[in-house]
């Protein structure tokens, strides 16, 4: 991730990035930041991580979070064969209630939507596999391979539709 900072901000002529590769409980900062942006990491996901980010903030914050999560068509009945209940890091809902209980006003933007992924087979074999064995299971080829059929389209692709609700949540300390 900060390869890609560095090659756009080099690409856009942006010299005043300060680039930290650190963890953010880990992160010694000496001021507050203009402007900070948490897009679904999961190191907001505890209340030591939100109380560090609102520390930070020197002015604005712009976070985004799951508002109700996410779901693939062709993971949901993976999770449901092997009985896996994934994990929703970041839910708005707890930054909300951190915020509100700060007094920090905020305004919320809230996105509903679908991504659609055509993938040859392989690659969708492959990130099934990896997803499941994140979730401690030993996936069955054979399970996953007639699974994915089931997702095939007339010219060969197969299409991964996850259908999706975030929020960004934007706030500015007082």
């Amino acid at each position: 991730m900060l390869a890609i900072l560095k090659a756009d901000a080099e690409k856009l002529r942006i010299g005043n990035i300060e680039y930290v590769n650190s963890g953010w409980l880990d992160f010694q900062g000496d001021r507050g930041y203009e402007v900070i942006f948490c897009s679904m990491t999961p190191a907001l996901a505890d209340d030591e991580g939100k109380e560090k980010v609102i520390s930070y903030s020197g002015a604005k914050v712009v976070y985004m979070g799951w508002k109700g999560g996410m779901r693939s068509a062709v993971m949901a009945g993976l999770y449901e064969y092997y009985q896996v209940t994934p994990a929703v890091l970041n839910k708005s809902l707890e930054m909300r209630r951190c915020l509100t209980g700060k007094g920090l006003k905020f305004n919320s933007l809230p996105k509903d939507g679908q991504w659609k992924v055509s993938f040859v087979k392989e690659d969708l074999a492959d990130q099934c596999f990896n997803m499941l064995i994140n979730h401690g299971v030993e996936p069955d080829t054979a399970f996953i391979g007639e699974h994915l059929e089931k997702f095939r389209h007339d010219d060969g692709s197969y299409l991964e539709i996850t259908d999706y609700s975030v929020e960004m949540l934007i706030w500015q300390n007082n």
